[in-house]
């Protein structure tokens, strides 16, 4: 269930780029790009062999953003098993999630119209 199966891709992603190969892409990265977060590539350079950089492709605000939310995501998930006094569950449920309308607002206050 999520949050749990994209915090387990974050730390595949995590991983795959701590311990980085050249070559092809792993699997994720295509399963990220069909969601928009990763950026898409013509299929004849997803299935390229030899030589081909893929972390660029996992370099985009959409990535930064799934990143911070899935951890914040898991954080509530987990803050969920303490009571509703606990200490605890009030500093973790206190961190933002990065959502569409900050995105939005941050981009008009650069003169961006999204």
């Amino acid at each position: 269930q999520q949050p749990h199966q994209d915090f387990v891709l974050l730390a595949k992603v995590r991983n795959e780029l701590v311990h980085y190969k050249m070559g092809w892409a792993p699997k994720f990265v295509r399963t990220l790009a069909q969601r928009g977060i990763a950026l898409k590539v013509e299929p004849e350079a997803e299935e390229a062999r030899g030589g081909i950089a893929w972390a660029h492709r996992l370099s985009t605000t959409e990535g930064i953003r799934w990143a911070h939310n899935t951890a914040v995501e898991m954080v509530y998930a987990l803050a969920r098993l303490f009571p509703d006094e606990s200490p605890v569950r009030r500093i973790a449920e206190s961190w933002p999630l990065i959502t569409d309308e900050i995105v939005e607002a941050r981009l008009r206050e650069l003169g961006i119209e999204p």
